[in-house]
């Protein structure tokens, strides 16, 4: 409730209960503005994301001390007017967010003070769907040249097809050999080049930037990106896995979207029993020289592994 709700049901607000009540709509509009700004982004081809983590704790904490006031002073008022006062206190809590959505049971949601709108998850949807479209043509190649081409002479005997959609899928053994070299080829490839990325400034500045323009990482800006960014970091290392290990096509195409549903899932923001965390991949978002790669291997010999948002938390966590 802000002072002129409070003036309609002639309740007089405490002074300071008028302080927090301009703070209030303060923190509304600026939110409005950059809600606003983040609908606009595709045309300007850039990532704005609106969370802002003091403005949406100030502005819960201001509403629930002006709903507490009004709450307190409603008592006193006829029971005809009773009502009208509860309606308006739990509409701003709704509208501030004080009352947050709680997940499920069993999942955790990362970050819990900060929310994405439709807006935010709308906002990217521009660019997903071009980068979406821009990697078939690297699929159709792979596919139809460079594999055949690997796999012309056979990996095991001249003239064995071992690759192709036509050729026979893999035993067990095979596939799982071709699996852990297809997992380790990607984490070499996408570890480094997503650390060039932020090692070199201006490959930082003009193509990676724009990712990490989100601070809180939700699904459906998995890849959110640069083309460059998109061909080079996520697409590239998992073709060039496929191709060293000669995996056979329908492998391929198989564990193509099994990194395509691990890549969403580190950027969804939520802990969900039976999946890998994403904790990870969500503190690489607040500090970009941490957590580079996917599986942690390079993280954990490169000493770039962490699993905690601020400096103070890991010095605290060291301590321990």
């Amino acid at each position: 409730p802000s002072s002129s709700a409070s003036r309609r049901l002639s309740l007089p607000l405490h002074p300071g209960s008028r302080v927090l009540s301009s703070h209030l709509s303060h923190a509304r509009t600026r939110s409005r503005t950059l809600r606003v700004a983040a609908c606009s982004a595709p045309l300007t081809g850039k990532i704005i994301y609106r969370e802002n983590r003091k403005m949406a704790s100030a502005c819960r904490v201001a509403t629930a001390a002006v709903a507490a006031v009004v709450g307190a002073r409603s008592s006193r008022l006829t029971p005809a007017a009773q009502p009208v006062a509860s309606a308006a206190a739990a509409a701003a809590t709704t509208t501030s967010g004080a009352t947050p959505w709680v997940p499920p049971m069993g999942i955790k949601k990362l970050q819990g003070n900060a929310h994405t709108t439709p807006a935010d998850a709308m906002a990217v949807v521009p660019l997903v769907l071009r980068n979406q479209g821009m990697v078939l043509f690297p699929y159709l190649f792979y596919a139809f040249v460079a594999m055949p081409w690997r796999c012309g002479g056979g990996i095991n005997g001249a003239g064995i097809d071992t690759c192709s959609f036509s050729a026979p899928f893999p035993t067990p053994r095979v596939f799982l050999a071709q699996l852990a070299c297809w997992m380790l080829v990607v984490e070499v490839f996408f570890y480094h080049n997503h650390r060039l990325m932020h090692t070199v400034p201006w490959l930082y500045k003009r193509f990676h930037k724009q990712h990490h323009a989100i601070h809180v990482p939700f699904a459906s800006g998995t890849i959110a990106c640069s083309a460059v960014e998109h061909l080079v970091v996520n697409t590239f290392p998992i073709f060039a896995g496929g191709f060293v290990c000669g995996m056979h096509m329908y492998a391929f195409m198989l564990l193509s979207v099994v990194a395509n549903l691990n890549a969403i899932n580190a950027h969804c923001g939520f802990i969900v029993p039976g999946l890998p965390s994403p904790l990870a991949h969500d503190v690489h978002h607040q500090r970009p020289n941490k957590n580079f790669g996917t599986l942690g291997l390079f993280d954990w010999l490169y000493g770039t592994a962490s699993s905690c948002y601020t400096i103070a938390e890991e010095n605290k966590a060291k301590m321990k």
